[in-house]
């Protein structure tokens, strides 16, 4: 099993497949009316949780190592983009304050990496058209290197733009604070183990159960900001592989490409 997901919720399953359908690499299996899920197939893309009406692909929380690290470090709250999803009628001055409250020191935001990543990126494809795929989305990296590994070599061969803005964060203030990504992209818990920066990841469920474990209320806080959408994360969203955005987009995207050049190799 995925350690990233726990299947505590099966007996609520109503065998409706749509988790079967939207996996991309068919590593869901519903054997004797349960969900099984094969962790070598699985690229942590998080399509069954999306679709699941009964919220039973639910991520492992981790709530008590959350509040301990805290409490025995200096820490920095680094906001990735997908934290953003769904914010209505909340400002950025809010959820700074109750981050402070919950005992964050500091609160950065990822833009500054994606900026330079979107750099890097324009000007090696115009240098070197070979890296046409971007390394900035983990479960689109890990579906190709495990199922399309002749693409392998077309993948940017630069850190992801959460990567450099955790090295910015770190080098502004010092490597004796630690960094704790707040994301709801799932595929941003491997970073745990592959970040020279990153220490610890949670979900914005986690971040709200330590809001209401401290009495913390968002609606409460008072903030001088109209109220307004943070930002709009249709326009800043990660797009991997020629502007292509989504997991099972950029898989068909790669089966055309592989069909095209199989195709000239044939010619």
């Amino acid at each position: 099993m995925n350690k990233h997901f726990n299947l505590e919720k099966n007996s609520d399953c109503t065998r409706c497949y749509q988790c079967v359908r939207e996996c991309p690499t068919n590593s869901i299996k519903i054997i004797d009316g349960k969900i099984s899920k094969c962790s070598e197939m699985c690229i942590n893309c998080a399509n069954c949780q999306k679709v699941c009406a009964k919220d039973i692909h639910c991520v492992n929380l981790q709530n008590d190592n959350i509040l301990e690290f805290l409490l025995k470090n200096k820490t920095i709250a680094l906001l990735d983009e997908t934290f953003f999803i769904g914010l209505e009628n909340v400002t950025f001055n809010q959820i700074e304050n109750a981050l402070y409250k919950v005992g964050f020191k500091y609160i950065e935001t990822p833009f500054d990496g994606m900026y330079i990543y979107n750099l890097l990126m324009k000007n090696t494809f115009k240098s070197n058209p070979k890296y046409w795929i971007d390394s900035d989305c983990i479960p689109l990296t890990n579906y190709i290197r495990k199922f399309k590994p002749n693409f392998a070599d077309n993948i940017s061969p630069y850190k992801s733009s959460i990567e450099i803005s955790a090295q910015i964060t770190q080098e502004t203030y010092g490597s004796d604070f630690k960094i704790i990504l707040i994301s709801n992209c799932i595929g941003d818990f491997e970073l745990i183990k592959s970040s020279e920066y990153i220490d610890l990841v949670i979900t914005s469920s986690e971040l709200y159960s330590l809001f209401d474990y401290r009495d913390i209320k968002l609606a409460n806080i008072k903030t001088k900001h109209v109220k307004k959408k943070i930002v709009d994360v249709k326009k800043i969203s990660n797009f991997s592989g020629q502007n292509v955005s989504g997991i099972n987009n950029c898989k068909q995207m790669l089966d055309c490409v592989e069909k095209i050049n199989y195709n000239m190799k044939d010619s």
